[in-house]
């Protein structure tokens, strides 16, 4: 077979292109630093662009009770510690509780029972008046009765199991991925030379994201069927709170197809277990239903809320503690420095 000039040329225009791709793509950083600059946001550091890390209004979890004060806490995951942007805009800060001692006992990657133990550990040192529990989907990870995150997922073929760890619609793990790209394509045998082909291993690559997503999805899905698991989720709800004067769960969606999002199910098993529970609960995704999802991460590769998504969940969060007139928080503004974002 002959292949003619013109076919020819038009693979080496998709070759150039996808070479580019990849030369620009975040495959070898940390999470918290970028290849680029999208929304003028980040600080240059060594060749790529970092949040800086700015002075946090809060607290540390175990800093000494100031017994002139009632104190708010803040506990969740990296959403509501607000890896990806400046403290400054995380929707902890944005919210004012003048004359309160304000906490936060959030930390990245905990689960619920982490989040729960922070609370207790903050509860220990002066009941709180309010505590705030950024909850996110993910945070049923890794619970002691359920150490492996994909163990009780089903799949076709069990090697995909493992990527569970690689794309959780919150990150996707550049670093992990590119050790199981690497692993993977050492199967292939002989026809792994295509990979030499940029086009080839970008597509190769897609492929094996999007058997990540299914997995991932299907974890998501199977972790808040009725269980044990959701049993266990539950009662540690119950206990923070039990742990505080006021308790506001306030449930962050993924922030992946908003306009047909695909776990709203999920969203609607939590919010009913807790009213049953007599529970205050505030579902954002009903602030951020429909709207571009991509507008509102910090990065291509990391799917936090950036600092609009931040700003529109302090002022949800805000308007829900009026409505229940909290006293004193039903005059509680919305606060900080606007976004520097540049769109």
């Amino acid at each position: 077979m002959v292949i003619g000039l013109p076919t020819l040329l038009a693979v080496s225009i998709f070759e150039l292109g996808f070479y580019w791709v990849f030369e620009t793509e975040d495959r070898f950083i940390n999470n918290g630093i970028y290849a680029t600059n999208p929304r003028g946001y980040f600080q240059p550091c060594g060749g790529n662009f970092c949040v800086d890390s700015a002075v946090d209004v809060f607290e540390s979890c175990t800093a000494p009770a100031d017994s002139t004060r009632h104190s708010v806490v803040f506990v969740g995951d990296s959403f509501t510690y607000g890896v990806g942007v400046f403290p400054a805009d995380a929707f902890r800060n944005l919210i004012n509780f003048s004359g309160f001692q304000r906490r936060t006992c959030a930390w990245p990657g905990n689960n619920i029972e982490q989040i729960e133990q922070n609370l207790l550990t903050a509860a220990s040192l002066g009941r709180p008046a309010l505590a705030v529990y950024g909850m996110v989907l993910n945070d049923l990870d890794n619970l002691t009765s359920f150490p492996d995150m994909v163990r009780d997922v089903e799949v076709t073929d069990p090697d995909i199991a493992r990527t569970r760890v690689l794309d959780d619609f919150v990150n996707v793990r550049t670093m992990n991925f590119q050790a199981y790209l690497d692993e993977r394509a050492g199967s292939l045998g002989p026809a792994r030379v295509l990979l030499y082909s940029r086009t080839a291993a970008w597509l190769y690559r897609s492929y094996l994201l999007g058997r990540a997503s299914r997995v991932t999805s299907q974890w998501y899905h199977q972790a808040y069927e009725p269980g044990p698991r959701l049993d266990q989720a539950f009662a540690a709800i119950e206990r923070m709170n039990g742990a505080s004067d006021r308790f506001l769960l306030v449930l962050f969606p993924l922030f992946v197809d908003l306009g047909n999002y695909p776990f709203a199910k999920e969203h609607s098993t939590i919010v009913e277990g807790l009213r049953r529970r007599h529970i205050e609960v505030l579902d954002l995704l009903d602030t951020f239903r429909n709207q571009d999802e991509e507008a509102l991460i910090v990065h291509p590769t990391d799917r936090h809320p950036n600092e609009v998504a931040h700003r529109m969940a302090a002022e949800a969060i805000r308007e829900r503690l009026r409505v229940l007139g909290w006293p004193p928080y039903a005059s509680a503004l919305v606060v900080g420095r606007p976004s520097t974002a540049s769109n």
